[in-house]
């Protein structure tokens, strides 16, 4: 007999698995009917509103750091502003005290003291003092400066009773007479000139005053 050569026969199910060999799993086979099912429309609803809501989320979250940042600017702003009026105050209560100072100092002398202002009531009372028992001092004062030109200076002041002496120097002749003149109608006192006398630069007067 003729002997014929041995041929394998493969399974269908694949090559057979010999000792030590995992099986292969066999790949899920999708039956008839089974599959991706389309979306109904309520759940395509659903998905458009978690979508929008999503969006609208973002959206506010832009809108308040917008609106942070400018309240941010807007903050910045006043505070800057008012470091500015702050430095104006700083600076007009300076040029304030400095006016103040250049007052007393005039009033006063370069020696004011630590408290100005308590040595100028003191002065004050002082000369509220001799103005009970005479010609009122302030009143004086105040009526040679109402029409006291620029060069007047008053260098002494002297008072007894209903009459007294002031000392002083002008610019000019001219001048000492329209001050004069200026001084007539005041209806507190009367001003007559006692002596004259021109020295360096000015003109030196005594003045005898009265009161009406």
């Amino acid at each position: 007999m003729e002997k014929r050569p041995k041929t394998k026969v493969r399974s269908e199910s694949g090559p057979q698995a010999g000792p030590g060999r995992a099986k292969r799993p066999a790949p899920p086979s999708a039956g008839p009917g089974k599959g991706l099912k389309p979306l109904s429309p309520k759940d395509d609803e659903k998905a458009r509103a978690a979508e929008a809501r999503a969006v609208d989320i973002e959206a506010a979250s832009r809108r308040f750091v917008r609106r942070f940042v400018i309240l941010g600017l807007v903050g910045l702003l006043f505070c800057a502003g008012q470091v500015l009026r702050l430095n104006n105050h700083r600076r007009q209560v300076v040029r304030l005290d400095a006016a103040i100072a250049g007052l007393y100092e005039t009033a006063l002398g370069s020696d004011s003291g630590e408290s100005p202002f308590g040595r100028l009531q003191f002065e004050r009372g002082k000369l509220l003092a001799g103005s009970v028992r005479g010609i009122d001092v302030l009143g004086l004062l105040q009526s040679m400066s109402r029409y006291a030109p620029e060069s007047l200076r008053l260098e002494g002041l002297n008072l007894s009773g209903e009459y007294g002496a002031i000392r002083g120097q002008i610019g000019s002749k001219p001048e000492l007479e329209r001050y004069l003149k200026d001084l007539e109608p005041d209806p507190g006192f009367a001003f007559v000139l006692e002596r004259d006398e021109q020295a360096a630069g000015a003109l030196d007067f005594i003045l005898r005053v009265e009161a009406k």
